[in-house]
């Protein structure tokens, strides 16, 4: 059990286009509004299948539920995670999104009966010139005010913009209010979860030509007033002989990572659990510690399970840039190593975000 490559699963969305074919090369179904690619998924009813190798044609869900070592790694099953905890996506924004908010583990749990709620990062990839996305409340507003602002369709004046460009990390913890802009291709990191509450979508319909549904009760429920105008993640940087490697962001529930490699990169951590390598430039391969090779360029992702050991990732030529998504231990995997690059413990604060849910704040006393 090497690295791990999924069919495509594809989503369709009244917002999305053909993005995903332009930038990535991926072969979209023709005349098809597609949103979304769910890179690694183990999503009930949107789950990946493997394409090839010994595992070939199992989905993903079924590995984890058969070999949970080999897969997710002791460190996963010593927290009592035993189903896939991540959902890899590639968005591609042809018109503004739904102005939405996602729930936090708890409330999840005890209103839905899911497992999990929504705390996600987006990486941006590409963004039109003046590209904007919404980001948090502008200004202070009570839940009465801004419920009455939604039904009125005068919502805009309580949402943050932001202008956003290639490279910008957005941090979306469970209670922010957002909408991803049009013209924008990202790659997002997020718990594995589907669910969203919709307050507000512009007047339009979905694609059964119906208005879509709103979700304005349970979204009042969950929004966290308190986060107004939140600033951009700032990534920290690290340079040595395996090339650069840009700590993005991270939570308890993921760390991600954009690690550009020029040669061969290899693995540095002893590892406990399963890592996610998503290619967003050029072409290489990996070679797990059996020595298993398994090659993949720009718009495909591979899931490393636990048992795969550490690895190399091999440029075949120029530059070749991953993004690495993992569950991490927050204290051995990203608070010691940066303290030993010599950041500071606020500039590590940083990668979990603004609010209240900054998992780096709270274990740094922040």
């Amino acid at each position: 059990m090497s690295s791990l490559k999924f069919r495509d699963l594809f989503v369709e969305r009244v917002w999305g286009g053909d993005g995903l074919a332009r930038f990535f090369g991926k072969q979209l179904p023709a005349g098809r509004p597609i949103g979304e690619s769910w890179e690694v998924s183990a999503y009930p009813g949107m789950t990946g299948v493997v394409t090839d190798g010994p595992c070939a044609g199992v989905s993903l869900d079924t590995l984890c539920r058969e070999f949970p070592h080999e897969i997710l790694g002791e460190q996963l099953l010593e927290q009592d995670i035993r189903e896939f905890p991540l959902l890899i996506k590639f968005i591609d924004a042809r018109e503004l999104l739904s102005v939405q908010v996602h729930p936090d583990d708890a409330y999840a749990r005890r209103y839905e009966k899911m497992p999990w709620g929504k705390c996600e990062m987006w990486y941006i990839l590409q963004a039109e010139p003046g590209a904007r996305l919404i980001y948090g409340l502008a200004e202070e507003v009570s839940p009465e005010e801004f419920l009455r602002a939604a039904e009125e369709g005068t919502i805009e004046r309580y949402l943050h913009e932001v202008e956003v460009c290639a490279g910008d990390v957005m941090v979306i913890p469970p209670g922010c209010v957002h909408a991803l802009g049009g013209g924008i291709i990202i790659c997002e990191v997020q718990e594995s979860s589907d669910l969203t509450y919709r307050i507000y979508d512009w007047g339009r319909v979905g694609l059964d030509g119906r208005p879509r549904a709103l979700h304005l009760d349970k979204a009042l429920e969950v929004i966290d007033f308190s986060l107004l105008r939140p600033k951009k993640g700032y990534p920290l940087t690290v340079s040595d002989q395996r090339g650069d490697r840009q700590y993005l962001s991270a939570c308890q529930h993921y760390a991600v990572e954009l690690i550009t490699i020029e040669g061969k990169w290899e693995d540095p951590d002893d590892r406990r659990a399963f890592h996610v390598l998503s290619v967003v430039e050029g072409t290489g391969r990996v070679v797990d510690s059996q020595g298993s090779e398994t090659g993949f360029r720009k718009g495909e992702s591979l899931l490393l399970p636990a048992m795969a050991g550490n690895y190399r990732v091999e440029a075949d030529r120029g530059v070749f840039r991953i993004i690495r998504a993992y569950v991490p231990d927050l204290v051995r995997d990203i608070i010691e190593p940066l303290r030993r690059y010599g950041f500071s413990d606020d500039e590590i604060v940083g990668l979990g975000g603004e609010g209240r849910r900054n998992d780096l704040a709270k274990l740094l006393g922040r």
